[in-house]
């Protein structure tokens, strides 16, 4: 099939894609030869697994490595010792935790930390090598867990390790505590099975896990608020309810992540009409309170790990030398046996073989807050571990953190013992996922109005490596043998906004022949150059304008997250922000927000886009946001959700009658309950009296076609299940009846009344759900604001001219045209576009739209401006552009395609004049891109840079477009 793709645009000018072999060579020198061949000694036990598979749209082979953002993972220098600590990540906008990464002689990982939203995507840009899931062996979770920042990153993060080992993984903690977290996921679609072992800390005083390389004992420290009376109340609740309660919840856990997952990722493109969840029991369980599993004054966790001796080296020269000949009787000295010569004298080991080779033990302190700090530093424990060479401190954001004063407690350690301190004060928020921030810079420089620095640091020097104490920085290393323990600062991400545009893209843009035209770097400080041409405060009124303000076209859009399935190195899951402006009768502006899907760490993306100067930006978007929206229940799509409504609790949390509304399937609103349940005990910012959750199946349009497990009233408002007590749960778990039908709940009335609140609430007009086809419980939404009030934009006759403005959001789906009639007439499409026309059968089985079947969608929505994102991992940064011209043609190929081999896939082309596609103003959607409505028809001119800059890594592509360069 003959398409005007990626070959035909970048032939239409003469832009070169930036050097690769050069980019790469520098690259290396900016950051201090981190592209080197050699590798540390336990780094060469294995070939680095590729992270970046994507469980819905990515089932993929091709190889992603596209030249501007997806080199292969890197490898790095050699570093002394015979076991090496890697730190993963310290604090800054991408994870709002450290964490740290143990690699033994065996190539074996190991985990220590918390698991923070944006974890697998870090672990992405900094290479998979340094964690390698094939060999992850245990997550060591320290300190508490008191919000969802705390462990985020979690389920994804299983996800990945599930795609990638079939081994499992065992999570260290409180036992109590993480079942009734993973509990709280019953209802998330999961589509990758996991062993998942959790390991009580207290099931071995000794040891939570000991092998032939380490031996790794828990330190519980307790809060300076658990008095005696505290403590006696805690033992009680233990005896009466939690042990029952935490054998229940156990149960339910260990359902969590069925092997067989052939149900949820049926490649039947009909399968969405059934849902799998309706035969799982562990699903539709009613939780008990979180209180009656988990004491309020969490135990903080701390770790000694220690390593297993070392046997000493054997002399085989001195063996010779007693009369013993080589062979099994070397084997026996080795082993630790005597053993006797040929003369009858009996060699003992201790005469052959050096002393066993000890190595310095590693302690990973964590004090989470305030109330943990004078009991960990006061601590006896401390004193009781010898030879300690190496100490982490993870410090709490509350915790007044004084080096001066902390010293008396480093004091306590040997003198040459080296400390690792993490702490909100002195972290350094640099750039993290290098390649990302490259592509983004390159993207300013073709489309300056639509993209902003990211907010970050510049590089704070660490302290000299000789140094014994020194703060946490990403890419650190520590090497530890029998010697000592060694820190190696070479290959530490140091990255800025100027560092990479003065060291890569002016240097590849000089060697790209011929040269593109070079925008100036903004100031990388101020941002003043980037305020005035992106204003989150444009407010044109009658007063200063020439003429009063077309509305619609202030509607600004920021595509924080535009990949699907996983966090890959060039995009992050899937979320946008809309922000609506209002007109006040006194021709003021102002705006409000909503989130349409928040995939993990949407706040991340948040942060780097708007958290400049102090983050003014972002308190005002968080005091404008009234509304999230979920699309379905598939990870990628809601895991950043409860850390976006944490920070909307923070920064309006003096505003006590502001109001936060979430549509969203029912089933997250029972997690929504379960979660807050649990950190409702420990924030003290979270009011779920402020929420108000509506099921969208409360704005369903009838005659939808069901998704929800049956035919419900021709797949009108569908009831929720029937939830069972955990008692009941119990009973069916010790009897093996763990899948059969659950029964539906009474199908209640919705609640129209406080619906109309809402919407005079946020000036909006109506909102209208379809069912997606896609999977059970997934929807299309519309959404229609009001623009302006009742005296504003005031006409000749004295009355107001009514502005409206109508978002249509597919969600995931396959083109639907039940969807085109709900959404008839928007003045926006955001609809996703995973695959391409070369993909036409992926998407079919994964349920997913091609480029162009989405624009036929905005053509029969008549709608003028389409919006694409949600694009397979396949692609890189680049995209499955078609030009305007080839659209036609496009859509007919694949329509002659589908007739003869996919004849009873909906033709969505069937009425739609192909020949007016073109006229669609479209837009491609990148992370952090800020647009205008008005705005939209400006991208298409830019296609064929963009094209040329991004090379699309799909070989199945790029064998077509080679084919179709020989044609013409």
């Amino acid at each position: 099939m003959k398409s005007c793709r990626q070959a035909s645009l970048s032939t239409s000018v003469s832009y070169k894609p930036f050097s690769k072999s050069k980019r790469a060579k520098r690259i290396s020198k900016s950051t201090v030869n981190r592209d080197t061949k050699k590798t540390s000694p336990t780094s060469t036990t294995s070939t680095s697994t590729n992270t970046n598979t994507n469980t819905d749209t990515d089932t993929d082979t091709d190889t992603n490595t596209n030249t501007s953002t997806q080199d292969p993972p890197t490898q790095h220098t050699p570093f002394p010792g015979m076991f090496k600590f890697t730190t993963i990540a310290h604090k800054t906008n991408d994870a709002s935790q450290p964490l740290i990464a143990l690699t033994t002689r065996q190539g074996n990982r190991y985990l220590f930390g918390k698991i923070p939203e944006g974890t697998q995507r870090i672990i992405n840009a900094i290479g998979s090598n340094e964690v390698r899931f094939p060999k992850l062996q245990t997550i060591f979770l320290t300190g508490t867990i008191f919000t969802w920042g705390d462990i985020g990153g979690l389920p994804g993060l299983f996800l990945t390790i599930s795609d990638a080992t079939k081994k499992g993984i065992r999570v260290v903690g409180e036992c109590g505590l993480l079942s009734y977290i993973v509990a709280t996921w019953r209802q998330f679609v999961f589509r990758l099975g996991i062993d998942l072992e959790i390991v009580d800390v207290d099931h071995d005083p000794d040891a939570v896990v000991k092998n032939d390389e380490i031996v790794v004992r828990a330190i519980k420290i307790q809060p300076k608020s658990a008095t005696a009376t505290s403590l006696e109340e805690t033992s009680a609740l233990a005896k009466s309810t939690s042990s029952k309660a935490l054998t229940q919840i156990r149960k339910l856990a260990s359902l969590m992540f069925p092997l067989d997952t052939s149900e949820v990722n049926s490649r039947d493109p009909n399968s969405y009409k059934s849902d799998p969840s309706s035969k799982d029991i562990h699903t539709h369980v009613q939780l008990p309170p979180a209180s009656q599993l988990i004491k309020k004054r969490q135990d903080s966790l701390s770790y000694c790990i220690e390593f297993v001796p070392i046997p000493g080296k054997f002399d085989a020269r001195k063996a010779k030398e007693l009369g013993l000949k080589p062979g099994p009787i070397f084997k026996e000295l080795v082993a630790g046996n005597s053993v006797v010569n040929e003369a009858g004298d009996t060699i003992l080991p201790s005469q052959v073989v050096g002393p066993d080779r000890v190595l310095p033990k590693v302690l990973v302190i964590d004090i989470p807050s305030k109330e943990y700090y004078e009991p960990t530093v006061e601590s006896k424990e401390w004193h009781r571990i010898e030879k300690v060479g190496l100490v982490y401190h993870f410090i709490g954001d509350d915790v007044t953190f004084d080096m001066t004063q902390y010293q008396t407690f480093l004091d306590k350690f040997p003198p040459d013992c080296k400390h690792l301190i993490s702490h909100r004060s002195i972290t350094n928020n640099i750039i993290i996922n290098e390649k990302f921030a490259l592509g983004h810079l390159k993207l300013m420089q073709i489309m300056p109005e639509n993209f902003q620095l990211m907010n970050s640091d510049e590089f704070r020097p660490l302290s000299d490596k000789e140094s014994n104490v020194n703060r946490l920085h990403a890419l650190q290393y520590m090497g530890i043998d029998d010697t000592g323990v060694y820190c190696d600062n070479t290959n530490i991400l140091r990255s800025s906004n100027e560092s990479l545009y003065r060291e890569m893209v002016q240097q590849e843009a000089q060697d790209a022949s011929p040269s593109p035209p070079l925008l100036p770097l903004p100031p990388p400080v101020k941002f003043d150059s980037l305020k005035s041409r992106f204003d989150l405060n444009l407010n044109k009124t009658a007063d200063n304008d020439t003429k009063p303000t077309n509305l619609k076209n202030l509607v600004h859009i920021c595509t924080l997250g535009t990949g699907s399935a996983l966090p890959s190195i060039s995009r992050n899951v899937l979320s946008n922000l809309i922000r609506i402006p209002y007109q006040h009768s006194d021709g003021s502006i102002t705006y409000r927000s909503i989130i349409l899907d928040a995939g993990e760490n949407t706040i991340g993306s948040m942060l780097r886009n708007f958290g400049q100067d102090g983050g003014l930006d972002m308190r005002q978007i968080f005091s404008e946001l009234s509304l999230i929206h979920l699309s379905h229940l598939h990870a990628d799509h809601h895991l950043g959700m409860i850390s976006m409504i944490n920070k909307w609790f923070e920064l309006n949390s003096r505003d006590t009658d502001k109001r936060l509304y979430l549509v969203v399937p029912w089933q997250f609103i029972t997690f929504v309950h379960d979660w807050y349940s649990l950190e409702s005990q420990y924030n003290p910012s979270v009011d779920l009296s402020r929420l108000c959750m509506f099921s969208n199946e409360d704005f369903l349009q009838g005659g939808g076609e069901s998704n929800g497990g049956g035919s419900g009233n021709d797949g009108g408002r569908l009831p929720e299940y029937e939830k069972l007590t955990i008692g009941e749960f119990e009973q069916a778990y010790d009897c093996g009846d763990i899948h059969r039908p659950i029964a539906k709940a009474p199908l209640l009335p919705v609640n129209t009344a406080v619906i109309d609140e809402m919407y005079d609430a946020l000036g909006i007009e109506s909102i209208s759900t379809v069912r997606a086809l896609h999977c059970a419980w997934s929807y299309s939404t519309a959404f229609k604001f009001r623009l302006n009030s009742n005296s504003s934009n005031t006409t000749s006759d004295n009355k107001v001219a009514p502005q409206f403005f109508k978002i249509a959001f597919s969600g995931d789906t396959r083109p639907n045209p039940k969807f085109c009639s709900m959404a008839h007439k928007s003045d926006l499409l955001i609809h996703e576009a995973s695959l391409d026309s070369f993909w036409i059968d992926e998407a079919i089985a994964k349920k997913h739209t091609a480029m162009v079947e989405a624009v036929a969608v905005c053509h029969l929505m008549q709608c003028p401006n389409l919006l694409l994102t949600h694009f397979s991992s396949r692609y890189g940064m680049s995209n499955n552009c078609v030009a305007k011209s080839a659209l036609g043609k496009e859509a007919r190929d694949l329509q002659l395609q589908l007739l003869r081999k996919q004849p009873r896939v909906f033709d969505i082309f069937r009425n739609a004049n192909l020949d007016k596609l073109k006229e669609i103003d479209i837009v491609f959607a990148y992370d952090l891109m800020n647009i205008r409505y008005g705005d939209f028809e400006k991208q298409e001119e830019k296609w064929p840079q963009l094209q040329g800059l991004f090379e699309v890594s799909s070989k199945k592509r790029k064998l077509v477009a080679e084919e179709e360069e020989k044609e013409t």
